[in-house]
């Protein structure tokens, strides 16, 4: 059913991420929450959801993303693997769209990083939550490095992300 999903990203200026997460599904097998305010909300991750995890490197701190295609998303910190989960405090809300069509569901966003994370180098995981209209659930990765998903596992930030 799940045919591919694709991610591109890209560091932006002004301190902003950019992701497009692109998935080959026919419209119909695919599940999507429905509709909501674009506002910030918790348990995203229950049903369709594309998310981000940052951290400097050699730090255990990171942040996690969550973006819905409803264009509800969820900001966390943490102090090291699952530890100290706080709200992240975002100077401004990610700018998020979709593009659908038959076969594919796009989501896109842009997000600007809190000051600790601006100017240097970032270890990245980006992930998915796919879920089917079957109720079927897909966990999508970078990496896998434990024997079940865990996107948090210090092993799933496998892409650096140079400096600006």
């Amino acid at each position: 059913m799940i045919q591919s999903l694709t991610i591109a990203v890209e560091r932006r200026a002004a301190h902003q991420i950019w992701l497009r997460y692109h998935l080959e599904i026919p419209e119909e097998a695919l599940s999507t929450p429905a509709p909501a305010e674009p506002q910030r909300a918790d348990n995203l991750w229950r049903t369709t959801c594309f998310e981000l995890f940052v951290r400097s490197p050699g730090k255990a701190a990171y942040a996690e993303y969550n973006f819905s295609p409803t264009a509800q998303w969820a900001a966390y910190r943490f102090d090291a693997e699952r530890e100290g989960m706080a709200a992240l405090d975002m100077p401004m809300p990610p700018d998020i769209g979709l593009d659908m069509s038959d076969s594919h569901f796009a989501l896109e966003t842009t997000l600007t990083l809190p000051p600790e994370w601006r100017d240097c180098a970032l270890d990245i995981a980006i992930s998915a939550i796919i879920e089917t209209v079957e109720g079927a659930k897909s966990y999508w990765a970078l990496a896998h490095p434990a024997d079940r998903p865990d996107f948090h596992h210090p092993g799933s930030f496998a892409l650096r992300l140079p400096a600006p």
